[in-house]
């Protein structure tokens, strides 16, 4: 579904959804992304994990999403947004 979402502003990801024969779900995706500029790729990297995170929100509400996105990620997240919380 984030892939899906994302193909809105990178319509390029669109045919990518169909996994290729080798069993790997997302050998296309990887393909796709190694063809763009490196910028671009990122950008749509970026809006793809947007979408994930924004559904994992919906689903299991913000307080959990960040607490696994933080324990993925550590770094990603600022301790003045963690004492915040």
């Amino acid at each position: 579904r984030a892939l899906h979402l994302a193909q809105r502003e990178y319509s390029w990801l669109a045919d990518a959804r169909e996994p290729e024969q080798t069993g790997e779900p997302f050998a296309r995706v990887i393909v796709r992304l190694e063809r763009q500029n490196p910028a671009v790729a990122t950008e749509a990297v970026a809006a793809v994990f947007a979408s994930f995170a924004g559904l994992l929100v919906t689903f299991i509400g913000e307080t959990l999403t960040t607490g696994l996105l933080r324990k993925a990620w550590p770094k990603a997240f600022s301790d003045a947004h963690r004492e915040e919380s």
